[in-house]
């Protein structure tokens, strides 16, 4: 596996454990204080991958939700770059820009609703994204330290005569 597949695998597997009942549902259920921004009409900080819909929730906000982890996974720098965490902060706040607009669109907000969630929504997805960014370059640079490069690879040699 190369080392572009494992990034892109990390931030899907976030965005995975996001959607998954089980991990936010007991997060939230723990501490209330985490529904804030979806109260106030913002998204979630990170774009949520489920295989299918909520019960209660459109398919329309679902597909929305996909739409934004595949512009988060799309912002994953493959190759070993000092601004890779910056890339992903970026990803994930045109993932929630995505998404704030659909939800927007839904629920009919004015030009100040908007323009204030607009607002929200890049601070909360930036910093959100900046600690995915953290997470995929920590994951990057482990694979770096512990996996194997293509130089370190002998591949075997056949000669046909």
């Amino acid at each position: 596996m190369s080392r572009g597949w494992l990034l892109r695998l990390s931030v899907i597997g976030v965005c995975a454990a996001l959607g998954s009942w089980w991990v936010t549902g007991q997060f939230r259920g723990r501490l209330a204080e985490a529904l804030i921004p979806e109260a106030l009409g913002v998204p979630s900080a990170l774009p949520h991958l489920r295989l299918w819909p909520m019960p209660g929730q459109a398919w329309s906000l679902w597909v929305a939700d996909l739409v934004g982890v595949a512009v988060l996974v799309a912002f994953v720098v493959t190759p070993p770059h000092r601004r890779q965490i910056l890339w992903v902060a970026l990803g994930a706040v045109c993932a929630g820009i995505i998404r704030l607009a659909w939800i927007s669109v839904v629920a009919q907000h004015d030009l100040v609703t908007f323009g204030i969630a607009l607002a929200l929504t890049v601070v909360l997805c930036g910093l959100a994204g900046l600690l995915l960014g953290v997470f995929v370059a920590f994951v990057g640079k482990v694979w770096t330290v512990f996996g194997v490069s293509k130089s370190q690879v002998k591949y075997p040699v056949c000669h046909f005569t």
